[in-house]
């Protein structure tokens, strides 16, 4: 028991702030995943109309289950339906060497020519914002934000410049563990959740497994206690009608408040069928613009590339291949991941490129070295908007 809450309500702050929940554990009863959705867009917008000030960061999202799978996937549809800034954690099919992608690479070799001179932090970032003028993306804000954690632990002195570029490589391998994309509620697994806290947590149904086994019983319950325990301030639940979660009903009701929400068949829908998967290095042939050489036109098309901007996905030479603006072909799938793609390509409403990695000929292994007519390349790492004609389509066991 926290002593330092001993003589608060019940329900903390949240008992007076909120007279719905009076700082209550909150267990909403809803149809499907679709309404869970859009029960917490509801329960989001209503807690910044109770606390403006509340910064979306400070809220998360748990599912026992990634964002390839429908519970996760249509609370982010209804985020972004509903313009509520998000941030996700890639998972490792889809993760990428952040230390590679291009902003990142351009600024570390700036840096590699002042290696040995001192250099306050808040001079190098007056440096990479003259750089990269007003216009910044998220690798750029990700830059930002490692050169002002540097600042902070520099106390802005003036330090070598090696030990800036030791620093960044080092914060960068510990985002390789759980890479964060976007900047606001946080959408992840339990798993992703372990030894964070968070203002507002939401804890949804779905996916949740009930086994003969007691010890799987056992451990199944104490990873929804984690998710339960994210929570510093309020902790809303949810029970669908369509799933059978064994561990919500056992919460005991004088810690409870009990809603329902009303949602149109349009949302429904909306939140059902629309679904997003990102392509990282393991759906991706890394090595096809390898084969081109360096003057080739795949490469001034990859420099043109920006974060942002959109590609389309067509059949080109009995493969997937994702084109660019101006009808050259980027990048190509995997063998597997033109397997899963080729019968849903009529399906996509938009590719958006959320970053380029940097690939070199050294990277390559030795049997295929041969192939490679270039010293290093460019891979788009891409998010996929598509619709499925049904939630089949989407449903994971």
């Amino acid at each position: 028991i926290d002593v330092l809450r001993k003589d608060n309500p019940p329900g903390g702050i949240w008992e007076v702030k909120d007279p719905v929940s009076r700082g209550y554990i909150q267990i909403f009863s809803i149809k499907n995943s679709a309404e869970q959705a859009a029960a917490v867009v509801s329960e989001i917008k209503r807690l910044k109309k109770i606390s403006p000030e509340t910064d979306e960061a400070h809220i998360a999202v748990f599912a026992r289950n990634g964002l390839n799978f429908p519970q996760l996937s249509m609370v982010r549809t209804a985020l972004e339906k509903n313009e509520i800034a998000f941030s996700y954690a890639l998972d490792r099919e889809s993760s990428f060497p952040i230390s590679r992608i291009r902003e990142v690479v351009n600024f570390l070799a700036t840096l590699a020519q002042i290696n040995n001179e001192l250099r306050k932090a808040s001079t190098l970032i007056d440096l990479y914002k003259i750089q990269t003028g007003s216009l910044l993306n998220h690798w750029g804000k990700e830059i930002l934000r490692l050169l002002e954690a540097w600042k902070e632990e520099t106390g802005d002195s003036e330090v070598f410049v090696q030990a800036v570029i030791a620093f960044i490589y080092e914060s960068l391998a510990d985002q390789k563990r759980e890479q964060r994309f976007g900047h606001g509620v946080y959408l992840s697994t339990v798993h992703g959740g372990k030894g964070l806290e968070f203002s507002h947590v939401f804890v949804l149904d779905g996916g949740w497994r009930s086994y003969q086994n007691q010890m799987e019983v056992e451990e199944e319950r104490r990873l929804y206690y984690v998710a339960m325990t994210r929570a510093k301030d309020t902790l809303t639940l949810f029970k669908c009608a369509d799933t059978k979660n064994p561990h919500a009903p056992m919460i005991w009701a004088d810690c409870l408040v009990e809603r329902k929400i009303t949602v149109s068949a349009d949302e429904c829908e909306l939140y059902q069928f629309c679904h997003t998967a990102i392509l990282g290095m393991k759906h991706l042939f890394l090595d096809f613009a390898g084969k081109f050489p360096e003057k080739a036109k795949i490469h001034d098309s990859l420099k043109k590339l920006c974060c942002g901007e959109k590609l389309h996905l067509k059949e080109a030479s009995g493969n997937l291949r994702l084109f660019s603006f101006d009808g050259v072909a980027v990048a190509q799938l995997s063998k597997d991941a033109a397997k899963d793609w080729r019968d849903k390509v009529h399906t996509i409403e938009k590719i958006t490129v959320l970053g380029l990695v940097t690939r070199k000929a050294a990277d390559v292994q030795p049997e295929y070295k041969a192939n490679v007519r270039c010293s290093q390349w460019e891979i788009p790492i891409v998010e996929i908007s598509y619709r499925s004609t049904c939630l089949k389509e989407h449903l994971h066991d």
